[in-house]
């Protein structure tokens, strides 16, 4: 068995309680700081990810390319430094010039640090020769993005550099531009649901401005909270939401009664039509027409996957008091951990069953034991163990405790979910940990 694996030594859970919270007025940024999920790394909007926090990006990517899949897009990875001359090309570099970050190589040539990449995915296509037997296309990435944010705060809801789900399609005409754009919109709102983040619920779709991105037709996904930085309406007839920045009156039932609600923009998406498929004279030719060549219509899609994980703590983590009060559940598809596995002080009476109890992990494989996590710290009782446990959100915990030393050894199994605990004979414990892991 491999200890740094899954095991959860004691220098692994030490709260950064160095770190003042008082200026942190931020629910996800105070957990994710006393969690040490994220740790500030030196600048402003600049946060390293631990271990747990980097496996819950990884399982909400997954997520991403199960979804992607569905509509049959294709994976590639696109340099985040680009030449700054594309984006002259396109006009960008002045239109973004406050949030692009800039810089020169040794012989002075000009890049910047990408916060999106339109201009580079279109000199791709434009660039690849692609025929129109091979429309429609889909290409996404997920990787890191930069924004020269004058005023970074909130933890991974406004900083400088975050990871992102980017897609961008093409298409041989408008309509089929416009069903896929559909297509992507309900495959979001699939995403959305399987992560815990409900559609109408945690999460509502508006139509919105299209920005800087320019296009026809826009729609942003937005996690309703109290601290985001932006502000939709709710109507108070049919309870829909809607951007003010689009509408004046509720787009459903034509009503002016409404309500204030701040919200975290967490996804939108954009029907580009071909204002950069112009800029970049990328032709799509038909082999068996010579003269029929198609300039492609474009769509854009983009998840804040970064941003998406503090959003969702801000969603179910109203307020935070004190450290001890505090319990978290993570939804399983991003819990770091779905088992969390407690074991009794070292020199407890309870030692050896657990170690015998431990010893049946043998019979598993690595991936299999991916999903657990072992407090195996020697000088901490169980009670703060539990705490501990609950405070990380793992959707699980095993208590190895005081039922061990019973006439007939057990040991508690606790279903965060709901809320319940079960008592389980201890000859039950492979079966037990088979079924969760």
């Amino acid at each position: 068995m491999s200890e740094q694996l899954f095991y959860l030594g004691s220098h692994a859970l030490r709260n950064n309680r160095e770190t003042s919270l008082q200026t942190i007025s931020c629910a996800s940024h105070k957990y994710m700081t006393v969690t040490g999920l994220i740790q500030h790394s030196g600048a402003g909007g600049l946060f390293t990810f631990s271990p747990p926090l980097l496996r819950s990006l990884s399982k909400l990517s997954i997520m991403v390319d199960k979804h992607m899949k569905s509509i049959k897009a294709q994976k590639l990875l696109m340099p985040s430094l680009c030449p700054l001359k594309i984006w002259k090309k396109s006009g960008r570099d002045l239109v973004l010039k406050d949030e692009l970050m800039t810089l020169n190589d040794q012989s002075g040539a000009k890049f910047c640090l990408s916060p999106t990449f339109e201009e580079m995915v279109t000199f791709l296509v434009a660039n690849s020769n692609v025929l129109s037997s091979q429309l429609p296309i889909a290409l996404y990435q997920i990787g890191p993005k930069f924004r020269d944010e004058p005023r970074p705060k909130h933890g991974l809801l406004r900083c400088r550099e975050f990871t992102m789900k980017d897609m961008y399609s093409f298409h041989g005409d408008k309509n089929n531009c416009l069903n896929f754009y559909n297509e992507t919109r309900e495959c979001y709102k699939s995403f959305f649901d399987a992560i815990g983040l409900k559609v109408g619920q945690a999460v509502v779709e508006v139509e919105a401005p299209s920005g800087a991105m320019g296009g026809s037709v826009s729609h942003e996904f937005h996690v309703l909270a109290d601290i985001g930085e932006d502000t939709l309406n709710k109507c108070s007839k049919c309870d829909s939401f809607y951007h003010p920045e689009v509408h004046r009156k509720c787009p459903n039932c034509t009503s002016s009664d409404s309500t204030q609600h701040s919200a975290i923009e967490v996804g939108h998406t954009f029907i580009l039509g071909q204002k950069y498929s112009q800029v970049f004279n990328c032709i799509v030719k038909d082999p068996k027409k010579n003269k029929n060549i198609i300039t492609p219509e474009m769509g854009c899609y983009g998840l804040g996957l970064s941003r998406i994980l503090a959003a969702y703590i801000e969603q179910f983590f109203d307020k935070m008091e004190t450290r001890d009060e505090i319990n978290f559940l993570w939804n399983k598809e991003l819990s770091p951990y779905n088992l969390s596995l407690v074991l009794p002080k070292t020199g407890n009476k309870e030692q050896l069953k657990a170690e015998e109890m431990l010893s049946f992990l043998t019979n598993f494989g690595e991936s299999e034991l991916n999903e657990l996590i072992i407090d195996d710290r020697e000088e901490i009782f169980i009670g703060k163990k539990l705490t501990d446990a609950k405070f990380m959100g793992s959707p699980f915990i095993i208590v190895l405790g005081r039922l061990l030393s019973d006439a007939q050894p057990a040991f508690e199994l606790i279903n965060r979910a709901t809320g319940t605990t079960q008592i389980i004979d201890e000859s039950d414990f492979l079966s037990t940990l088979k079924n969760l892991i």
